[in-house]
């Protein structure tokens, strides 16, 4: 998939059900090892095969051949900015 800055993309994270009922927790794996956080239902995309697997809505603001930065929309401990490196591979192209 050719990504470039700009695009929205789904990053694959696990989830569960968050400390507000219009959020979820989730965990995603990053080049950098795993982040933590919680994010608005509206940008989550839920698997329809298992409720405990999404793709959270995120903007690419970096692309090289390997991986993929990106901005996700939500709060995340780790990262003040939401910004992870993930593997190119494991995304999904999001609708605007």
């Amino acid at each position: 998939m050719a990504l470039k800055v700009g695009d929205l993309v789904g990053v694959p994270a696990s989830i569960q059900s968050g400390p507000f009922p219009d959020e979820f927790a989730v965990t995603v794996e990053t080049n950098e090892g795993v982040i933590s956080g919680f994010v608005k239902k509206p940008n989550i995309k839920i698997d329809p095969s298992d409720s405990n697997r999404a793709h959270i809505k995120g903007v690419v603001v970096e692309a090289t051949d390997d991986s993929i930065t990106v901005k996700l929309y939500g709060s995340f401990f780790t990262t003040a900015q939401g910004v992870a490196s993930v593997r190119r591979n494991d995304l999904a192209r999001y609708a605007a």
